[in-house]
This record gives structure tokens, sequence and C-alpha cells, in this order.
């Protein structure tokens, strides 16, 4: 036997023992065994050699040599993503953020990189709940998602699994971005509550702590607000694409019901975190994600029931958020804009769930006192009284709905004394359309209906009805105070017009 062979046996001898090592996890011999190899094999193998060497290291903890060897293993071999992955994994378990960040960057610039190993590096950031693993998760995420749009705008008819031989769609990547984004939602969210308990707790500390705290609590809000924010972008470029692709070439040609399962999940999620922003007071996010929620689900191809009602509840929300950033920035005139043209979607889904006879009286009453505000801020007092009439023939609309709207119209700038009588009309009907009327609430409308009659005959007819409702009732059914009001009040009119010589109309006051 030559010389050269019997070397290259050795060589393969020492090289296999080590292998084997490292499949049996004794990474301690396979250490000394791989680091004899590496001293005597040829320059053609090094690289692989010094890579196997940085995952022994890895395995015991060893994470400077393990570094050190990834080094090695660029020199003989440059921009390969197996060590690039290795060093990502170093510096994912080191904490090292921007390392990691940049790590991912050259991996896309590797020679051999292919798809996968993004994914993997989304499921290693994953594995860990750490929050600080969040950001490269999502850096991950967004590299493989241009990726896959890039390849799928490129040929649209060309399947996605490529020379790697790793299928993704867009759906598998965007899922997981949501995913993703929901966490780092509820991390924030979890750390602003942690540090709003702080500050209650501590309420009675020096104003310069409390002054710290509340610059804290600021810059957490701000940080929900960005993520609310993110989420919201991701679940809009859901939309987007599965408008451009159609519901197979967002998702892939898998079964019908999973891909109509996934979009009602991506509107769920919207909806969700619709329902956090407005919680959270960020009324902007929350107009933004409801209307996506309720995009999501019109492109169900066949609604049922109850996703109807979502895509309804949903463009309700939207114009209740719209009116809620209307009212903090009364300049901002597109939020009124958003908020007429949701209700307006709103009461189409209504008129497709009343085609299937299903109706729901809370949601259309909430729709009717969201048009009565819309009609508010847009100053426009027909419109109110029209609503305010609507609303008190509605069976689903109660007494306290019909008071708010009297509140609604004296409250300036925008006061209207003839909706307010609307309002308190309707609000009168209410209260005695059951069986037992809260006679002290019934008492409060006659008083303030009295006040604002604009004419006599507006007065008597008032008088009159207060007249019969206190002739049915039991002594002492009705406030004694409000009774000696109502009296008091009638004989003021009736010796006003005495004492101007208008006999007839004292008359009439008199009587009652």
């Amino acid at each position: 036997m030559k010389d050269e062979d019997l070397s290259y046996r050795l060589r393969e001898a020492l090289y296999n023992h080590a292998a084997g090592k490292f499949r049996g996890k004794d990474f301690q011999a396979a250490v000394k065994f791989f680091a004899a190899t590496l001293e005597v094999c040829e320059e053609r193998v090094k690289g692989r050699v010094a890579r196997a060497l940085a995952v022994c290291h890895l395995g015991l903890g060893q994470l400077s040599q393990s570094l050190s060897y990834c080094g090695i293993a660029e020199a003989y071999e440059p921009g390969r993503i197996a060590t690039s992955f290795i060093r990502f994994k170093l510096l994912l378990s080191q904490g090292d953020q921007a390392g990691v960040l940049a790590e991912l960057q050259h991996m896309a610039r590797c020679s051999d990189f292919c798809h996968h190993m993004l994914w993997i590096a989304v499921k290693e950031s994953n594995a860990s709940s750490h929050p600080s693993n969040i950001p490269i998760a999502k850096a991950a995420l967004q590299q493989l998602l241009a990726l896959v749009q890039a390849r799928r705008d490129g040929d649209a008819s060309a399947e996605l699994g490529s020379e790697d031989g790793f299928a993704l769609t867009e759906a598998d990547v965007l899922k997981t971005m949501v995913k993703v984004h929901q966490q780092e939602l509820d991390d924030s969210m979890q750390r602003k509550a942690a540090a709003a308990e702080a500050a209650e707790a501590a309420g009675s500390t020096l104003l310069p702590d409390q002054q710290q705290q509340q610059a804290e609590l600021q810059q957490l809000q701000a940080s929900v607000e960005a993520c609310i924010s993110g989420l919201s972008e991701v679940l809009n470029t859901a939309l987007q694409r599965l408008r451009r692709l159609g519901l197979e070439g967002f998702a892939g040609a898998g079964e019908e019901g999973s891909v109509l399962q996934l979009v009602e999940w991506l509107s769920t999620s919207s909806y969700n975190a619709g329902v956090v922003a407005s919680l959270m007071d960020d009324y902007q996010g929350s107009a933004v994600l409801m209307h996506t929620s309720a995009q999501l689900m019109a492109l169900l191809p066949s609604q049922e029931p109850k996703q109807l009602k979502l895509q309804k509840t949903a463009y309700a929300l939207a114009a209740a958020a719209g009116l809620q950033v209307h009212e903090a920035m009364p300049q901002h005139a597109g939020s009124l804009k958003l908020a007429s043209k949701m209700l307006a979607s709103s009461a189409a889904v209504t008129a497709k769930l009343g085609q299937a006879a299903i109706s729901d009286m809370g949601a259309e009453a909430y729709d009717l006192q969201l048009h009565f505000r819309i009609a508010l801020y847009q100053n426009n007092a027909s419109e109110m009284v029209a609503v305010a009439g609507r609303m008190a023939e509605h069976p689903g609309v109660g007494h306290e709905y019909m008071f708010k709207l009297y509140e609604w119209s004296c409250k300036p700038p925008n006061t209207h004394p003839e909706v307010a009588v609307a309002a308190l009309e309707g609000c009168l009907r209410k209260l005695m359309a059951v069986p037992q009327p809260n006679y002290g609430r019934v008492a409060l409308v006659l008083r303030l209906l009295i006040q604002r009659a604009s004419s006599d005959a507006a007065k008597l007819h008032l008088y009159r009805e207060a007249c019969g409702i206190l002739s049915t009732l039991q002594p002492g059914a009705y406030p004694a105070q409000e009774a000696a009001w109502l009296v008091g009040d009638a004989w003021r009119c009736g010796s006003m017009h005495a004492r101007f010589g208008r006999h007839s109309q004292a008359a009439a006051f008199m009587e009652v």
C-alpha cells in the first residue's frame, strides 16, 4: 500500500471516529478527534471539520471556542450557509441581538443560501419566549416574506418549492408573522400593566418619583401603540396579497376548508387586535384594524350568519373608533368621513342579514346611535331629528339611549333645541311603554320638556299629558316635589297671562 493511500485511510478513520462520537453526543471526545483531524486533513475538508468543532463546542456550552472555529471554517470555505447558521445560533444564545440581526443579513448573501434556513432561524428565535428574540424573528420573517413574494411575483405559475425542495407559501410566513407580532403586543401590554400597578401601589411617593413613573408609562404606551401599528401593517399586507393572488395563490393548493379557515383566522386576529387597541385608547389603530378585519371577512366566497355578524360589528366599531379620533382631533376631517363610510358598510351587511331573516336589535340600535353622532358632528339638525325619531320607534333602543341623545344635543358647540325636544319626547315614550315606569325619570323628562316648550300650546299639551299620568297613579308613586313643581309652574304661566289681560290663555293654565 502506498504512503498516500495509508495516510488517506488514517485521516478517514480518524474523521469517522470523531463523527461517531459526535452522533453519540459525546462532544468532549469528538472535540479531541476532530481537532486531530483538522491538523492532518486536506484543505478542501478543513472548513467542514472546523464547523463540526464549532458545533461540538456549542454543545459543550463553550461559546467563545465555537465562535473561533466558525472563523476558521469561514476562512477555508467563505460564504457557506452552514457556517453562518452556526454563528447565528451562537449569537442568539449569547443574547447579542445586533450580532444576530447582522448575521441574518449575511446568511441571505451566502452562496448556498436556501429559504428553509431562514425558516429554521425563525423557529430557533421562537423557541425561546424571551422578548429580546422577537425582533430577530420579525427580521427573519421579513426577509423570508420578501423572498417568497419576489418568487411568486416573478413567476405566478411556478411552485414555491424551488431547488432547495422547500415549499413555502405567503400564508405560512404571514400567519407566523401575525403570531410573532401578537406575542410582542402581549408582552408590551403586560409590561405596561405591571408598571401601572407599581405606580398605583407607590401613589404616596415623592413628586420626582411620580414624574419618572409617568414618563415610563408614556414610553410603555408608545411601545404598545408601535406593536399595534406593526401588527396592523402585517394584517394589511395579508389583505392586499389575498386580493392580488386570490385564495389559492396566497395559501397554496390545499383543501378549500383550511384556506377559508385561514382567512377567517386573519379576520378574527385583526378584530381582536382592534379591541385591544381601543382598550389602550389607540382609536386610530383600532379603526384601521377593524376595517381590515371586515375587509378580510368580505373575501370569503360565501359567508355564514356568524361571519356576517362579525363583519358588521367590525364595521360598526371602526366607525365608533373614527368618531373617537374626531372627538380628540376635530380638525382631522378624514376620521369623520371614515366613520360615515364604515357605518354605510355596516348598514349594507345589516341588509344581507335581513335577507337571511336574521336581526340583532342591539347592533341596529348601536348603528342608529353612531348615525346620530355623525350627524351631530356634521351639525345636521334635520338628520339628527330624523334619527331620533327612528330610534324612538326601534324596539332595541331604551330610554337611556334617548336621554343620551338629549345630552349630546345640548353640548356645545353644536346645540340644537329642536333635537333636544325630539330626543326627550322619544325618551318619554320609551319610559311610559314599560309595565312599571320609572316615575322619577318620567318626572325629570317632563320637567325638561316643559322648560324647552316653544309655545303655550306645546306646554299645555305636556301639562295635560302629565295630568293623565298622575290620574292613573297611586298616591306617592309620582315624586311629590315634581308634582308640586308642575302645579306651581302651571300657576305661574296662568298668572303671567292674567296679568297682561290674556284671560283665555290664563284660564287654560289655571284649569290644568
